[in-house]
This record gives C-alpha cells, sequence and structure tokens, in this order.
C-alpha cells in the first residue's frame, strides 16, 4: 500500500498516542518502505475537554503542520476519529478503526481513496 501512495504523496504521521508508541510502531510499520515527512505524537496535539464524556479529545490541528511547508488546503489526513479533525473537517479522510479482523482491507483501498480525495480537494480550492 505505501508503495503506491509514496509518489503521488508525502507521508507522516500524527498519533494522539505517547511519542514512545508512536516512536515504535513508525519503526514497525514504516521501516525502509516510505520516507516520512514526520512523526509526531499526543504532544503535538490539542487537549480539549469533551462535554459528553467529561473526558479529553486530542484535535490534530492541520494548522500546526504548515510550519513544516504545507498549506492547510492541500493536506489530506487519513483518521478513525472525526472528532480529532474537528478544525478541518474537508481535510479529513475517514477509515474504520482497526480491530483485528482478519477481513479487514480497508487500507487496501486507501490508495484509491486519497487520489479521489486529493482530485476534489484541488477542484475545490482552484480559483479560490
Amino acid at each position: 500500500m505505501l508503495e503506491a501512495i509514496a509518489p503521488r504523496f508525502d507521508i507522516a504521521v500524527w498519533s494522539s498516542a505517547t511519542k514512545i508508541y508512536v516512536e515504535s510502531a513508525v519503526k514497525q510499520l514504516f521501516g525502509d518502505v516510505a520516507e516520512l515527512k514526520f512523526a509526531w505524537s499526543i504532544d503535538r496535539c490539542v487537549q480539549r475537554v469533551e462535554p459528553n464524556s467529561n473526558g479529553y479529545v486530542y484535535i490534530k490541528d492541520l494548522r500546526k503542520v504548515q510550519g513544516q511547508g504545507y498549506a492547510v488546503e492541500g493536506i489530506l489526513i487519513v483518521d478513525d476519529s472525526p472528532e480529532k479533525i474537528v478544525r478541518q473537517p474537508r481535510n479529513h479522510v475517514l477509515i474504520s478503526a482497526f480491530t483485528g479482523a482478519e477481513d479487514d482491507d480497508a487500507l487496501l483501498e486507501l490508495p484509491a481513496r486519497l487520489v479521489h480525495a486529493a482530485e476534489v480537494m484541488k477542484k475545490s480550492t482552484v480559483g479560490n
């Protein structure tokens, strides 16, 4: 899957997990297959109280990525939690949460979904 998207997209990781977890996951999942532009953890998220549960939600505000040289209008973020992308919902490519099911093929469909989302995003920003 990474080989399919790496030529067309810059790839980065942004998780609401701890830095230690992100470092371990990146090493195991990406290895030498794809060059990541960055790998961020919970320390780059914005913490907000979730009024319904009185717990916390960790928001990924894509404006923080601008410091890496990217315009928000050109960023797609793949995440299974819409509440984490509330500040830029148009940039969100929703994917189902991984539960360990053997028939989970959501990632196999991701390259085509990303290409489509990028085309839609490009059309919506032309002339703006």
